[in-house]
């Protein structure tokens, strides 16, 4: 499974090294890959700030995680921090 998220940061680079999990019931579900935007691009209000949108994307081997149960998407931003927010995998059509 491919989750893609965007990420907004001020310099072009901000994405590089940016990681993302999934979180089941406690465990956490790292993923196989994980590709981000070296390069990230002006955001719409550039020059103010966030200047930049990158993506950040993972791919899940199915068997790893359980799409029926409350999941957790966690971006962790080379620059420090964390950004969660829950999904239902089951909502998605």
């Amino acid at each position: 499974m491919l989750v893609s998220t965007v990420i907004f940061g001020n310099v072009p680079n901000f994405a590089v090294d940016s990681y993302l999990v999934l979180e089941q019931g406690g465990k956490v579900i790292k993923p196989v890959t994980v590709r981000f935007d070296a390069q990230a691009d002006r955001s719409v209000v550039w020059p103010k700030t966030p200047k930049f949108k990158a993506k950040v994307v993972a791919w899940f081997n199915y068997a790893n995680f359980d799409p029926m149960a409350k999941t957790t998407i966690t971006v962790y931003p080379a620059t420090g921090g964390e950004a969660s927010f829950p999904m239902n995998f089951v909502e998605i059509n």
